[in-house]
């Protein structure tokens, strides 16, 4: 991401006039001639003269730490009215910016920030593959032009407007990840950033819990080209994805991609190697990724496709995919002691374990393949069928020799693999016990994959394998 400069493009006396947030100040309105160095929601990270934003969240508190962070020199918060009327006597220092609500506070300001520079956004949202995307777009984009782009994952109501906080003068573009996991949380992110371009990755059953089916993630999704069309924007649309495929975006302009279907710009699969990686050949230019996995060339095709767009030259696009490298914990491939462990354990969905699973199966060995998967999170009500279901997907796969699960719905997985005639299939309580039996089953050649929700911390079962190699 771009180094922001030092103060940023706005004063403090603007706080107090922008559209649709009441904010009342009590403090020394001498700063309010001075600029604003930078927002921080964390005590422990925030920098000299940052302004302090109280959020309160479901399980936190920002606000608990005011006195703190004034004790420590940052001296202008932004907190609740309900805050204030409490706890505002027994502070005889600092300055407070009073609103209403601190998290609606926090956006309006971005969204009002953001429209003081004239320079494209790019939006990604989508089931699986944003953050990917995200970086493989970046890098390409960075080729030639000055990319701000949200740091690792922080695609949320909160990560994307402190993100656009660090817009100067001296970008070219902004490249923001979009998540969400409720309905309407995408058009709030797009009115926040008001993007110029979108691209959604593809539709799968990730966050089933709060959006209820398949149809329900497309319409979460789709609020991203309900903004492009309001507003004249650019849809980037991956014509392989069923329902992408048949609900185009009646935007300005729209430029179709894919591998299996017509499109504006159609790459074709050449083959994939020993260790699970793909080339694939488009406008002329192969490209063989570094990256694992047959899937990530829908996201290299995505950054193809978007890099053209924007006047990246294709012999550049070809030079940066086939150096990409995998993000932390997402089909990263960890050799050891002759193994090799596909550690991609930041996240899972029914969608990205199939991918996962199809991966290790077309990697080559002369020994064992074995799948440890771990609890797929915020699945509702389909989460125990969900889970069956990957058992009888694994179980389709001959050459996959070993499966262990470790989990509360995992458990489904393997009963379910198990009743489809999967051999060697086991169910473990506690991550110390699985990390000793893959000792005792792992031998030389063998592809371990290690997958879960991010909250079944699944990389400790990699960092425990390698511990006792």
């Amino acid at each position: 991401m771009s180094e922001r400069k030092l103060n940023m493009n706005i004063f403090y006396q603007e706080l107090l006039n922008i559209q649709g947030l009441e904010v009342e100040f009590i403090g020394n309105s001498q700063i309010f001639k001075e600029s604003i160095r930078g927002f921080s929601i964390n005590s422990k990270t925030i920098q000299p003269d940052e302004i302090f934003v109280a959020i309160k969240g479901d399980n936190f508190d920002g606000h608990k730490f005011v006195g703190e962070v004034i004790e420590n020199g940052n001296e202008i918060n932004v907190v609740s009215r309900q805050w204030y009327q409490e706890n505002g006597k027994q502070f005889f220092r600092g300055n407070f910016f009073i609103v209403k609500n601190t998290l609606t506070a926090l956006q309006k300001i971005s969204q009002y920030y953001r429209l003081k520079f004239d320079i494209p956004v790019l939006a990604i949202t989508g089931s699986n593959g944003k953050t990917t995307t995200k970086e493989m777009v970046s890098a390409v984009l960075e080729t030639k032009l000055n990319v701000l782009k949200n740091p690792g994952n922080l695609n949320n109501h909160i990560g994307v407007p402190l993100t656009l906080f660090s817009l100067n003068e001296n970008q070219d573009i902004a490249v923001t990840e979009m998540g969400a996991n409720h309905k309407g949380e995408i058009a709030a992110l797009a009115e926040i950033a008001q993007p110029d371009y979108g691209l959604i990755t593809n539709i799968g059953p990730a966050h089933l819990e709060f959006f209820g089916s398949l149809e329900g993630v497309f319409q979460a999704k789709s609020e991203l080209w309900s903004f492009l069309e309001k507003n004249s924007g650019c849809a980037f649309v991956n014509v392989d994805d069923p329902f992408l495929a048949v609900n185009i975006p009646a935007a300005k302009k729209v430029v179709k991609y894919g591998f299996e279907n017509d499109a504006d710009v159609t790459g074709k699969l050449l083959n994939i190697d020993e260790q699970g990686r793909a080339a694939f050949l488009v406008a002329g230019e192969e490209i063989k990724l570094k990256i694992a996995g047959v899937h990530n060339i829908n996201n290299a095709l995505a950054a193809f496709v978007v890099g053209r767009e924007l006047g990246i030259e294709p012999e550049k696009i070809k030079h940066v995919l086939e150096n990409f490298e995998p993000a932390d914990k997402r089909m990263e491939i960890v050799k050891i002691k002759g193994l090799r462990i596909v550690n991609d354990c930041y996240n899972s969905n029914p969608a990205s374990a199939r991918k996962a699973i199809q991966t290790i199966s077309q990697m080559q060995t002369n020994s064992n393949r074995i799948a440890v998967l771990g609890d797929m999170f915020e699945l509702g009500e389909l989460s125990e069928k969900e889970h069956g279901v990957i058992g009888e997907y694994i179980a389709d796969f001959k050459n996959i020799n070993y499966l262990v699960t470790i989990g509360k719905y995992s458990e489904f997985t393997s009963k379910a693999a198990e009743e489809s005639g999967m051999q060697n299939v086991l169910h473990f309580e506690k991550k110390d016990e699985l990390v000793k039996y893959l000792k005792s089953i792992c031998k030389f050649d063998d592809i371990i994959l290690i997958k879960g929700s991010r909250g079944m911390k699944m990389e400790e079962v990699t960092k425990g394998l390698m511990a006792i190699l």
